[in-house]
């Protein structure tokens, strides 16, 4: 059910009428239950991985904070995990309408995996060891409780991330050693699709636990609250990644729905849906060309690749980001800003400060500043940035590419840090055209990295990279233009952002006249339409 499609409209207008019918607490429980429909639409086996990440940091995060769980929160929680793993995992829904093309009878089709029963055992057996082991727990001191369910909440959610995402590229790039061994490594190789949304609600379940454990924040009593928290449809699939100190209080109070605060999310959603259709899925085709080519690539193509890439990545996410939010704000709640209009930025430190900024202010909080952060001598700065910014890279995906990408970002910012550092301490005031010249020039570095980001290969990197130095000057196209409703939306898509940057933080829609914003509104919605023509295109950043 992506955001750009009929299914979803239609499901959230549902949501929505609905929800606004229902009092406080049983609109918590009810968008509880839709995300959890939401996420099923994508995959009903993988929801159990949310329940299970779910109920981790729940009991940890009481473990840590309250140092007890009453007795029948644990039969609630227990019941809970098993019947999920029985219905979602055991139950093999997808073989009912396999009745013509097989012989077996429904019972033997919908029970038939071995797997899945042992899944649901191991569920089973670790309930019972948790509650066996129980009173010793609670009778640990805390300190070294504390110590412990963190621990335990890190280790469970970084184990379900690597095992997903991760274990098949450490099994190819230690594929020499495992030969030697006697290991065969194609039989190591796990057969499995990365679940949607993986890498955004481990983080967000994460910061949960390290929070209570740092004090920061009391845990919740009451687990559909938190479930909610987990599992908001909105942000679960590609975030923002929000945290429980701002959330969860969201959750707990009473929201109003007022009529300022729905016009101002539609608005956000059909700008990122103007953003994501028109711009994103316009130019998808191009870019594709580009970096998918079989051909000798001319300067025109690799330039025009490698800047509509740069386009695409924004419109694509941000994209996202902006539905996300909208429809977050027209239901009552208030998801943090993730973009903030990045490519306006002068250098490393202000972009990371506007691009997928709830990414970036997670590793600084729970990874930068625990390895020292800024303090300390400049090559203990330098390296605790290269390795945040090395896991940065590998969050986004398990390929060198993108570790090459945030090793590249890491350098940018320490080479800035030694800019800033050299620079005299009389800083004379930058002139509009010396700013527009710096802006330009920190584009032309990002639009660099995006090549980093998309190419596949080290090979790739050289065959998009060699015509940008070596074929300057050839005006050469070998590839199709964006479509026409790309090339028809550009202008408005520039001229948003160029008034979103100037607006400072104010809403666009209170700086300029009503008839303009109306007009504007008009002909992105017109626009859409047009674009809907056109195959559209999954979200980037699902895959991460």
């Amino acid at each position: 059910m992506p955001f750009n499609s009929v299914t979803f409209i239609t499901f959230f207008i549902l949501v929505f009428t609905l929800y606004k019918q229902l009092p406080h607490r049983a609109q918590n429980i009810f968008l509880l239950i839709a995300s959890y429909v939401f996420y099923a639409w994508w995959s009903l086996p993988f929801l159990f991985l949310i329940i299970i990440s779910t109920i981790l940091d729940y009991v940890c995060g009481l473990m840590i904070g309250e140092g007890c769980i009453p007795k029948i929160k644990r039969h609630v929680i227990a019941s809970w995990l098993v019947l999920s793993a029985f219905f979602l995992i055991v139950i093999q829904w997808n073989n009912i309408n396999a009745a013509q093309s097989s012989q077996k009878p429904l019972f033997s089709r919908l029970f038939s995996d071995k797997s899945a029963w042992c899944i649901l055992l191991a569920t089973v057996l670790i309930i019972l060891a948790f509650n066996l082991l129980y009173d010793i727990f609670v009778r640990l001191t805390i300190p070294n409780r504390q110590r412990l369910f963190l621990i335990l909440s890190i280790a469970g959610n970084l184990s379900i991330l690597c095992a997903f995402k991760y274990l098949n590229f450490f099994i190819d790039n230690l594929q020499p050693i495992l030969h030697a061994l006697g290991f065969d490594s194609n039989r190591l190789h796990l057969q499995i699709v990365l679940p949607v949304g993986l890498s955004f609600y481990i983080f967000m379940t994460m910061s949960y636990t390290i929070d209570i454990y740092r004090r920061r924040l009391i845990p919740t009593k009451h687990i559909h609250e938190y479930a909610l928290f987990v599992a908001f449809f909105p942000k679960l699939l590609a975030g923002p990644i929000e945290r429980a100190v701002a959330f969860l209080p969201q959750i707990t109070k009473k929201r109003d729905l007022t009529t300022d605060k729905v016009m101002y999310g539609l608005q956000q959603t059909l700008y990122g849906f103007f953003k994501k259709v028109v711009i994103a899925d316009g130019v998808a085709a191009t870019v594709s060309s580009v970096f998918g080519h079989t051909y000798q690539l001319s300067w025109t193509d690799a330039t025009l690749g490698s800047f509509l890439f740069t386009i695409q990545i924004y419109c694509d996410f941000s994209g996202y980001s902006d539905i996300a939010i909208g429809t977050a704000r027209i239901l009552g709640f208030d998801l943090m800003t993730n973009f903030n209009f990045p490519y306006f930025s002068r250098n490393p430190s202000e972009f990371w400060g506007r691009w997928h900024i709830s990414l970036s202010s997670w590793f600084r909080d729970y990874v930068f500043f625990p390895l020292g952060g800024p303090y300390g001598s400049p090559s203990r700065w330098m390296r605790n940035v290269l390795v945040t910014f090395l896991l940065v890279g590998f969050w986004h995906g398990a390929a060198w590419n993108y570790i090459l990408w945030g090793l590249y970002h890491g350098i940018l910012l320490c080479l800035h840090r030694i800019k800033v550092s050299l620079r005299s301490s009389k800083r004379r005031p930058q002139h509009l055209l010396s700013k527009s010249l710096t802006t330009l020039a920190f584009f032309v570095l990002i639009n660099f990295s995006w090549i980093l980001f998309r190419s596949s290969s080290p090979s790739q990197i050289a065959d998009i990279v060699r015509p940008l130095f070596h074929d300057i000057g050839n005006l050469k196209l070998n590839v199709a233009l964006p479509t026409k409703a790309a090339l028809l939306g550009f202008p408005i898509f520039l001229f948003m952002e160029f008034l979103g940057n100037s607006a400072r933080g104010k809403r666009i829609d209170q700086i300029i006249p009503l008839p303009i914003w109306t007009a504007l509104d008009a002909a992105m919605l017109f626009i859409i339409l047009l674009a809907l023509a056109n195959v559209p295109s999954g979200f980037i950043y699902f895959q991460f």
